[in-house]
């Protein structure tokens, strides 16, 4: 194991560890002191444990999101880390370890998905006191991913027949998109973005993450603000994370009364072809639940209340699934594990805990 030096970080930007996370091979914007600023909009706090080797260069380390509940109850989330060597596993639990012994003096719930290569250690945690997630995943562990490097028939042969042929239409109906520049087209974007929300009763963001997230990511080309319109009214607008290689779909909203417009289906197009053009080799479509993306990859019946979600128009375009290691969580103290259980065993209990877990993600 790699002997180094382990230290609390409590700063708002770190740009010495944000160096780290993008040239590491673990890295992802979500470890970023850059995200942190924005969760901070949401009333998380940042903490980074953060390894040096006796040269004084960072050689691994997680970034957490906490929060107090109730005044007393802190929730942590690690998500996507830690990061570290992937020879030495060993770093990482010790990385995990400082997180927790960090907060020892008080209650807490410790939420941890991660790295999407990091199988190994998602099973090295579970012999070791933490426990598949009850509540939900930080990210949902399963998702969609077109490989675009090839040429647009290539990306295509990728799509079901029927969503390809709407693709294809979509392109001749008077359809016009742009990648806007323009702050106040945020506005717009948000205005559709949580109208769709109230309407199928979903959390989102405040309107300041996304002021916060332009501010921080735009200026570095890692955030896009995409506008779809036709006759001069936007009627889609989304938000998309370039990081490396990958192309993220992030957030959605439309306008009703254009469904025979094809909308979504124009922007997905639309996407796909950008990101080919401007050299990324995936587009990830975002997350699917995991009890649908089992469905399809075992080749059993899909939930039927997946068809009326993001789940079923996302599968309706491609089946192309990948899974990553889910969420994991550790209790302490140890006790109130078993209490938890019993909350769970109670269906008026179990709601009230299935909504305190909501605020991992937006909270």
């Amino acid at each position: 194991m790699t002997h180094f030096t382990s230290i609390i970080d409590l700063t708002d930007i770190n740009e010495e560890w944000d160096r780290y996370v993008i040239e590491s091979e673990m890295g992802n914007f979500f470890q970023t002191s850059l995200w942190a600023k924005a969760k901070k909009s949401q009333e998380w706090k940042a903490l980074r444990v953060i390894l040096k080797n006796p040269d004084g260069a960072i050689c691994g380390g997680g970034q957490v999101f906490y929060k107090k509940l109730f005044g007393l109850l802190y929730l942590i989330q690690l998500q996507k880390g830690p990061i570290y060597d992937p020879n030495d596993q060993a770093s990482a639990i010790e990385i995990l370890e400082e997180i927790k012994h960090h907060f020892r003096k008080f209650p807490f719930v410790f939420v941890a998905q991660p790295e999407n290569s990091c199988w190994d250690l998602r099973k090295e945690l579970l012999k070791n006191g933490y426990g598949t997630s009850f509540g939900i995943d930080l990210e949902e562990s399963s998702t969609i991913i077109i490989d675009v490097s090839g040429n647009q028939e290539e990306i295509l042969k990728q799509i079901k027949p029927r969503k390809r042929n709407l693709f294809r239409k979509t392109e001749n109906l008077g359809l016009t998109f742009i990648e806007s520049t323009d702050r106040q087209e945020l506005d717009t974007f948000y205005l559709l973005h949580k109208r769709i929300a109230d309407h199928r009763e979903f959390d989102i963001q405040n309107r300041g993450f996304f002021d916060i997230v332009w501010d921080q990511f735009m200026p570095l080309g890692w955030m896009h603000l995409f506008m779809e319109k036709y006759e001069g009214q936007t009627i889609c607008s989304m938000v998309v994370f370039t990081f490396r290689d990958t192309l993220h779909i992030y957030r959605i909203g439309w306008k009703d009364g254009f469904n025979t417009l094809y909308p979504n289906e124009g922007m997905y197009w639309f996407l796909l072809k950008w990101a080919h053009e401007h050299n990324y080799h995936w587009v990830d479509f975002g997350g699917i639940d995991k009890e649908v993306a089992d469905a399809v990859l075992n080749r059993t019946a899909v939930p039927e209340w997946a068809g009326h979600t993001y789940n079923g128009f996302k599968l309706h375009i491609s089946e192309n699934i990948v899974s990553y290691p889910g969420t994991v969580e550790y209790f302490h103290p140890q006790l109130f594990s078993s209490i938890i259980q019993l909350l769970v065993n109670h269906p008026a209990l179990n709601r009230l805990l299935k909504n305190i877990y909501r605020l991992f993600r937006h909270g």
